[in-house]
């Protein structure tokens, strides 16, 4: 029996479960892109020695109740978050395989028996946004010791996505410094707000474009020199006209990063590392960087510097851009899989959903997919074997 975008409603006391196969159940029964409606019956009530799966199946009712034969669920929805459990086993049931099931609580209750048949894979294949061929991947780190790359603006105000508001005998240079963080060169901002109810300043720093990319960290120290110092940052414009102070983005301290918020102590160097990659701001394009004061609290000078700028992803585009056949899905014994990789750089992987380690298998070619229902993880390594902390992933059910 194959069930396509049915909608199940359970009406009335007497119902025993959404779907119910009775003892003398010997056959196979699917059910693809349906959904359990009402009532507070189980899902399923699972009592004959058949086949029942459920592929992109949303429940809003009870738990699967599995007590003897095959249940396979893929891309399952357990909306009631207070289930516990969400799938029950017994010892008579001969197996038991989830890929991908979900709930409002992010985590799933499976109750079985010692030694049951039992295989649950939560998988955690990222969503991987829109990555152009010609994405710029950015991969810096500027010290202001030397001529860099990008080459560094100075004393130019933002006229776009930043600006100038009562602030006076201002300047935004390379200076040298006794207390540079590392070297003998820093970037100092410094002037004067005029209204001390509200002035703001932004300077271009470093143009664009720079694409973020998923693994994309934006890093720098700063020092403020006075206390107004401390209402100082580093600001980012994209090109789609949002700015990172507008965008609740946060530091790894924490910290919400509109420039008017302290970011660390007066006259102590602190850093400030923001997961860019991590936010919505992945695979957004980075216009320019600025350095900037922004505080309705001011009417007095502004001092502070910046060092040690950084913007990094560890993996080159053609990483990124490499592409995995056939995609996640459901396919025939036999199938094989393909990687498209012209990075250079070796895959390792795995077939259990586990991360994989230097000494996993490498991809060489080809691989025949096995039997079952199972989650391919693979990684990149560089040169010396060393992991490039970013892990991809496609399941498969291959019967």
């Amino acid at each position: 029996l194959r069930f396509a975008l049915a909608q199940l409603v359970p009406m009335g006391k007497g119902v025993v479960g959404g779907i119910v196969t009775r003892p003398t159940f010997r056959g196979k029964a699917i059910f693809a892109n349906s959904q359990l409606w009402g009532g507070a019956a189980p899902t399923a009530k699972l009592d004959g020695n058949g086949t029942v799966i459920l592929d992109q199946y949303n429940s809003l009712v009870g738990p699967v109740a599995v007590n003897k034969g095959d249940c396979q669920l893929v891309a399952t929805h357990f909306t009631n978050a207070t289930l516990s459990p969400h799938i029950s086993v017994s010892k008579e049931a001969r197996s038991v395989k989830s890929l991908a099931a979900s709930t409002p609580a992010n985590s799933i209750v499976v109750d079985y028996p010692e030694n049951a048949d039992v295989k649950i894979i939560a998988s955690s294949q990222p969503m991987l946004p829109f990555i152009a061929k010609d994405a710029v991947v950015p991969n810096w780190r500027v010290d202001f010791e030397s001529q860099s790359v990008p080459p560094v603006i100075q004393d130019i105000v933002a006229q776009t996505g930043g600006g100038i508001r009562q602030f006076s005998d201002y300047s935004c240079r390379v200076v040298e410094r006794d207390d540079a963080h590392s070297g003998k060169h820093a970037l100092r901002l410094q002037g004067k707000s005029d209204d001390a109810s509200y002035s703001h300043v932004y300077f271009e720093i470093f143009r664009g474009p720079f694409t973020v990319m998923p693994d994309t960290i934006f890093r720098y120290w700063t020092k403020p020199l006075n206390v107004k110092g401390l209402n100082t940052g580093l600001d980012i414009h994209f090109t789609n006209g949002k700015v990172l102070r507008d965008s609740g983005i946060r530091s790894r301290a924490g910290t919400i990063q509109h420039i008017g918020n302290a970011k660390g102590k007066l006259g102590e160097w602190t850093e400030v590392v923001i997961d860019l990659g991590k936010t919505i701001a992945c695979g957004w394009t980075i216009e320019k960087i600025m350095a900037a004061y922004d505080s309705r609290n001011g009417g007095e000078r502004i001092d502070v510097l910046f060092d040690d700028i950084a913007l990094e992803s560890a993996m080159p585009l053609t990483a990124w851009l490499a592409a995995v056949t056939p995609a996640s899905g459901t396919y025939p014994l036999g199938t094989k899989l393909t990687i498209d990789n012209a990075s250079g750089l070796t895959i390792r992987y795995t077939l259990d959903a586990s991360n994989p380690t230097p000494s996993s298998a490498a991809y060489n070619g080809p691989i025949t997919l096995p039997n079952g229902i199972y989650e391919f993880r693979y990684t990149f390594f560089n040169k010396n074997n060393d992991i490039i902390p970013f892990f991809f992933s496609r399941s498969y059910n291959i019967k």
